[in-house]
């Protein structure tokens, strides 16, 4: 009799021998599928029609009583595209070799998103996890929804505000030099209006280049100076008392959200680490999880801590 090779999800060499031998197959070697096949699982990227019906799915599952395990292994059956039996699979490993499914998402962050991985971790300690699997798979189409509207909705102003910018940045550069030659040999006084315009279109001529050079120059070194810690901190703080801003950045998880504060504090650090808004609210954040107790009530926790808005009022932190 030959020998033959073939694949199989078994999750683990040990497992994989065992279920070999109870098929009666005598096993010459057994190894991990190559690693290129992992390292495309693990760049792999779901779209947010996936994303979406993948977390509805495994909701359903999950409030069947399957374990993670078997819903994992179900959804791969169940799936048409290879990417994403690819990627399943690779969770799926994860959870075999004995990790969580918070840890398991993790090594694939090109397909869940930060805020997906802590909403999954906050359900895992709360045992809610099927009920906020269906609540971010609501959160992603309602997402996805108001995306559309708002790139539909600036599409137009944006091309209309390019065009415009064009038309004069060129009336300005071409047409303006040549009305100025006719104003000169004329030899009349201009009004103030007129001769401001030349005198910036002038300005735009000779200095526009070296205007641009510097205001990017600006924006590199600002976006630089942002990932020193010590600079976003105060960045951010400023942005949290701004009291637009500071008031959104600052919404919180609905109440009727099956995962409680401590874990919804828990699971927004990580994600706000990711944030416009990020050491600044990953402090108040880990802050107000310390502070949680069952004798304080929420609304303490939150007025607690001198960097949220003025809508909760400054007081220094009862943690530092």
């Amino acid at each position: 009799m030959g020998a033959s090779k073939g694949c199989d999800r078994g999750g683990e060499r040990a497992r994989a021998r065992v279920a070999l031998r109870e098929r009666q197959l005598a096993p010459l070697d057994v190894g991990a599928l190559g690693g290129a096949g992992t390292g495309k699982a693990r760049r792999a990227h779901l779209g947010v029609a996936d994303l979406t019906l993948l977390s509805r799915q495994w909701a359903t599952l999950l409030a069947a009583g399957l374990t993670v395990e078997h819903t994992l292994a179900a959804l791969i059956e169940q799936s048409e595209r290879e990417p994403v039996r690819r990627l399943l699979a690779g969770v799926r490993s994860e959870i075999v070799a004995g990790y969580s499914l918070s840890a398991a998402l993790e090594r694939f962050p090109n397909a869940f998103p930060t805020l997906y991985r802590a909403s999954v971790a906050a359900g895992e300690h709360s045992g809610e996890l099927p009920r906020v699997m269906l609540q971010l798979a609501d959160h992603l189409e309602q997402g996805d929804a108001l995306r559309r509207k708002t790139l539909q909705a600036l599409i137009y102003p944006a091309l209309v505000a390019c065009v415009a910018l064009a038309i004069v940045t060129a009336l300005m550069v071409w047409v303006v030099p040549q009305v100025v030659g006719v104003f000169s040999q004329s030899r009349q006084s201009l009004p103030a209006l007129t001769e401001l315009m030349i005198a910036l279109s002038a300005f735009i001529r000779n200095w526009g280049g070296a205007v641009l050079l510097v205001i990017g120059g600006l924006g590199l070194s600002f976006a630089r100076a942002l990932r020193q810690h010590t600079f976003r901190l105060g960045v951010d703080r400023l942005l949290l008392r701004l009291p637009c801003w500071g008031a959104t950045c600052a919404r919180w998880t609905p109440p009727a959200s099956p995962v409680r504060w401590p874990s919804s504090w828990a699971a927004a650090s990580p994600c706000w680490q990711h944030s416009k808004p990020a050491p600044a609210s990953c402090n108040a954040c880990r802050c107000a999880t310390r502070c949680v107790r069952p004798a304080r009530k929420c609304a303490r926790v939150s007025a607690c801590h001198a960097r949220w808005p003025r809508a909760a009022a400054f007081r220094p932190c009862c943690c530092t």
